[in-house]
């Protein structure tokens, strides 16, 4: 009876989302042609910000000043 109870609370919450849509459809078409004029596909988006946050992370450019500091305190100069 509980694994009933519960899949019917399940079904009643998939109801209320399948009735209530989060927009509606009219919201929906011009969102879809909004994301059509951009010319660039959902695809190719993911792409430039993978290599975007790549670029910035881990491939980022080093300076020399960076190195030196690291060495400047394992290092005594005299």
């Amino acid at each position: 009876m509980k694994s009933m109870d519960k899949d019917m609370k399940i079904e009643k919450a998939n109801m209320h989302f399948c009735l209530n849509p989060y927009i509606t459809p009219e919201q929906e078409r011009i969102a879809m042609k909004s994301r059509e004029g951009d010319g660039l596909r959902a695809d190719q988006i993911l792409f430039k910000m993978r290599k975007a946050k790549i670029e910035a992370t881990n491939m980022a450019p080093t300076f020399a000043e960076d190195n030196v500091k690291f060495l400047a305190h394992n290092v005594t100069w005299e």
